[in-house]
């Protein structure tokens, strides 16, 4: 009985452990860029989709500086380096190759891969 039950178990928290890594992977979104490209809500957070109504105001744009990709921040109030510290707002991070950048801290934020 009791090898009957961890069995059981067992099967219950694989679905919850696959469950819990498709929706990681879900926040973690990779972005191909170019030279003034926004960044907007729906960039930023994964339950805003673009639409009519959507809010259009750029949160970040990317620009190409003296030979380096920079993310500037415009509207972002916890958008995080990938050295872990904050990026104030019209800071700047640079975009370097593989690399994560949290766009916020809020719910429903999301990390991008450089």
């Amino acid at each position: 009985m009791g090898v009957g039950s961890s069995k059981i178990n067992l099967g219950l928290r694989i679905p919850r452990l696959r469950a819990f890594i498709l929706n990681l992977m879900a926040l973690i979104l990779q972005m191909v860029i170019y030279e003034g490209q926004s960044l907007f809500k729906w960039h930023v957070f994964d339950n805003i989709f673009p639409s009519p109504d959507a809010d259009r105001r750029p949160q970040a744009y990317c620009a190409f500086y003296q030979g380096k990709w920079l993310l500037i921040n415009q509207a972002l109030k916890s958008l995080i380096s990938p050295n872990g510290n904050r990026v104030e707002i019209n800071q700047a991070v640079e975009l370097k190759e593989g690399a994560q950048i949290c766009l916020s801290q809020e719910a429903h934020g999301c990390i991008v891969n450089t």
